[in-house]
């Protein structure tokens, strides 16, 4: 099976056999490649096949390469210690130790250069090889990062050696209450070690800084939909919760550690943001729930805001250090956990979401036990695995409330469309989709301030000529076609630079809010009488299109209503020069 898989030739015939298959899903037949008969390539079919195949491939290497891996000469070193009596013993020693504990792993030789790495948490490490010290850890740690480097790797060379090779690795705990590990242990050619961790750890590491991304992500959006759209703080507070999380998790599976060093502040951090969470959460409790459940909420943040408050002065003051008031945290995050289910279950009361509340309340059960059993093995000091539980079950947990958040943030903006498409029909004429007299109320307020501020404002009153008679002689349908063409000519000849109006049947009114309004008026009545010639050279139409204008330059002092008057008056005045001396003006 393995040599199938690897033969290049039947790789090929794979490939062809995908082509074909990915060809007749898409409609792709063998005859849309014939020339004779001059049938259209279709490039978009084709790329769509290229893409599939690509994708499928990259899947299929990710198996073969699960499946075949290449050989890793990667030993594992978890048993056979001794303690210093010869007796055999385990790593689980040093959860005891508050004195100096060694043990010893001893090699028969070892055939080329390898290296050692392992990883210790809360404990000091000095390792010997054949009795020379090769690693010691420096015990004055920085002041603000306490007693510990929390979680450390440790990467130790050993020589190609035909002789037994012994290993010692003596350790003492940080803290008087630690239970301190060794772990992790791996041993490999030294060109390789690096490549081995990453390998095991990669996964986990992908996934937290993808939600710390995410977390970023999502304040960034915060700041643009609170701004634009004046989203409440729901989504301000689910976005730190979710950040914190991932900075906390980040810490504890101890990859940035491995590749960055620094473990005392990856150390300091993990704690910061886990005395940290409970805080948004709380916040998020208060802006959802109702009741004595948002009562529980505020003293919950209360208390949370004050152990904050409390450990952080402890730890940066030197006196007591986060490790020692951890347990504190452990009890608010087990109490976060059932207001946390009530926030999710205060979503699933909207219409939108109810029709996913089974499924919402048994994803919750489901990561309520992988919660507890996580923070159950934390608090009894289980630190190689507990984060697996946590990290699973509650980023899952995060993505639950991110969802009902989004679809709560989808119906407000559905709802807010409705509500501004309903607005724009009352304030706009359903013909010509120019503001009507109910638009023209609503930017009044708009104009009243330029003028009060003594900024530049003209208005352009314009008359259709003649639209009765088309009404009259045509009918109706025709009178609409003529309110169209004018409307038409006089939003391309103003449209840019003002806003207009349907203040009636056959009356139009533009207002120019530019510096020039003058100016404008003149380019703009340019245009429009260059559109109606061109409009009434139009074979076959029955009407011409002749619009009457007038303008007027708001005054300083002058209000609204007088320009708006005056410009009426100049109107018809250009109405009774269009139409001749003795003609009726209606």
């Amino acid at each position: 099976m393995e040599f199938f898989i690897r033969n290049s030739l039947d790789m090929t015939l794979v490939l062809c056999y995908s082509i074909i298959r990915l060809g007749g899903l898409l409609g792709i037949r063998d005859d849309s490649f014939s020339l004779k008969k001059k049938r259209r390539i279709d490039v978009h079919a084709i790329g769509r096949v290229c893409v599939w195949i690509s994708m499928l491939f990259c899947v299929y290497a990710l198996l073969v390469s699960s499946i075949f891996p290449l050989n890793s000469k990667k030993t594992s070193l978890e048993g056979n210690w001794v303690d210093s009596n010869g007796e055999v013993t385990s790593l689980d020693i040093f959860r005891d130790c508050e004195n100096p504990t060694s043990v010893f792993y001893t090699f028969d030789e070892i055939t080329e250069n390898k290296s050692i790495m392992f990883r210790s948490r809360n404990i000091f490490i000095d390792v010997y090889v054949n009795g020379r010290l090769v690693q010691s850890d420096d015990k004055n740690v920085f002041p603000l990062f306490g007693s510990s480097y929390g979680s450390k790797w440790n990467n130790i060379f050993l020589e190609k050696s035909q002789e037994p090779v012994t290993i010692e690795i003596k350790g003492w705990a940080c803290f008087s209450n630690s239970k301190g590990i060794v772990t992790n242990f791996y041993i490999a050619p030294s060109d390789e070690i690096f490549t081995v961790v990453a390998k095991d750890h990669l996964f986990a590491f992908i996934l937290n800084a993808f939600w710390e991304l995410f977390g970023i992500i999502l304040l960034l959006l915060y700041v643009f939909l609170h701004k634009y759209y004046k989203l409440g703080k729901d989504f301000l507070y689910l976005s730190l919760g979710t950040l914190l999380c991932a900075q906390w998790c980040n810490a504890e599976i101890n990859m940035w550690q491995f590749f960055l060093g620094n473990s005392e502040f990856f150390h300091f951090i993990g704690y910061l943001s886990l005395i940290t969470i409970p805080i948004p959460f709380g916040l998020l409790g208060i802006n959802r729930l109702k009741g004595k459940w948002k009562k529980i909420a505020q003293i919950y943040t209360v208390f949370a805001e004050i152990a904050f408050i409390v450990t952080f002065a402890l730890n940066v003051t030197g006196i007591l250090e986060f490790h020692y008031t951890v347990k504190v945290e452990h009890v608010l995050l087990y109490c976060m956990v059932p207001l946390s289910v009530k926030v999710v279950q205060g979503y699933t009361q909207g219409d939108h979401i109810k029709k996913y509340k089974k499924l919402i309340n048994l994803i919750l059960i489901l990561l309520l036990c992988f919660i507890v059993a996580g923070l159950a093995r934390y608090s009894l000091g289980y630190l190689a695995d507990y984060d697996t539980y946590l990290r699973t079950s509650l980023f899952l947990f995060l993505l639950l409330m991110i969802v009902c958040q989004f679809l709560g943030i989808n119906s407000v903006f559905v709802k807010g469309m409705e509500a501004e498409f309903l607005h724009d029909m009352a304030i706009r004429d359903f013909l010509t989709k120019f503001y009507n007299r109910a638009g023209y109320a609503e930017h009044e307020t708009e104009y009243e301030e330029r003028r009060i501020k003594n900024k530049p404002l003209g208005v352009i009153q314009f008359d259709i000529n003649d639209l009765k008679k088309v009404n009259d002689i045509q009918g109706h349908e025709k009178g609409d076609e003529l309110i169209c063409l004018a409307s038409s000519g006089i939003y391309q000849s103003f449209g840019k630079t003002g806003r207009c109006y349907r203040m009636g049947g056959d009356e139009f009114l533009v207002i120019l809010p530019g510096e020039d309004p003058a100016g404008d008026y003149e380019a703009g009545i340019d245009k429009l009488e260059e559109y109606c010639k061109y409009a009434n050279n139009v074979e076959d139409r029955t009407f011409d299109l002749k619009i009457a204008h007038g303008f007027a330059l708001l005054e300083s002092g002058e209000d609204i209503a007088h320009a708006l008057a005056r410009a009426d008056e100049n109107m018809y005045e250009n109405k009774r020069n269009m139409k001749g001396p003795g003609a009726t003006i209606r």
